[in-house]
């Protein structure tokens, strides 16, 4: 079968929707990078905002060079970007024509056992964590996880914080009851930045209708993406 080639006037107004949108790619392909910097603000037409992963492992240290490394980064490119720490720096990187860049993590290990680590993060603009990665934390259970427990007391006790200190919550890699659990202990709406409803792939990443009803109902938001193992049986 062939490419079907939408109409000119439907892609016209996805074009048109897409430049009044405040677009925001939660997962990135390309690292915090000059050049992918400059792509992505010729692309989105310079109110996209980026999502930047901080260092996936557990060493704390390394984490914090990495932010240091984009905060060099970031002022040496003012001209394209500005970090976000805030909705009005989203709306401002918009006025600007600027691509606004969030900082966040893949996983909460980086908090180790330490709840006071969260405040000073969030401070460097630490503004997205998902609380476990596929597997299980001490937090709760990933997605892989086949016993699918739920939060335990301190991922309880995280989510406060984050509320607390308006970091999002981020789903998309936690399992079915650590999800269901979470969207109902959280005060603030959470997200699920990047994944599927289940009915559109078996990928253990996507989500079950009930979760994702769920978050909508409390004001949550959820991602798309377009990996192949997530949009096929």
């Amino acid at each position: 079968m062939g490419r079907v080639t939408p109409p000119d006037d439907s892609v016209a107004a996805d074009r048109a929707l897409h430049d009044d949108a405040i677009v925001i790619d939660a997962l990135p392909r390309e690292p915090a990078q000059p050049g992918a910097l400059r792509a992505h603000a010729g692309g989105r037409g310079g109110h996209g905002q980026l999502t930047i992963t901080l260092a996936d492992g557990v060493d704390f240290r390394r984490m914090l060079d990495e932010i240091q490394r984009i905060d060099r980064l970031l002022a040496e490119h003012a001209d394209l970007v500005r970090r976000v720490r805030s909705v009005a720096d989203i709306r401002a990187a918009r006025r600007e024509q600027r691509v606004g860049i969030i900082d966040g993590f893949q996983n909460a290990i980086h908090f180790e056992r330490n709840m006071r680590r969260v405040a000073p993060l969030r401070e460097l603009g630490v503004l997205i964590v998902p609380l476990p990665y596929t597997i299980a934390n001490l937090l709760a259970d990933g997605c892989l996880e086949p016993r699918n427990a739920g939060l335990t007391f301190f991922g309880r006790a995280l989510v406060d914080e984050l509320n607390r200190l308006g970091v999002l919550v981020d789903l998309w890699p936690v399992g079915d009851r650590s999800a269901l659990e979470a969207i109902d202990h959280s005060a603030a709406p959470v997200a699920m930045t990047h994944a599927n409803c289940h009915g559109l792939g078996a990928s253990p990443r996507n989500k079950i209708d009930e979760a994702i009803r769920t978050l909508a109902r409390r004001g949550g938001v959820i991602g798309f993406t377009r990996l192949p193992a997530s949009v096929s049986r």
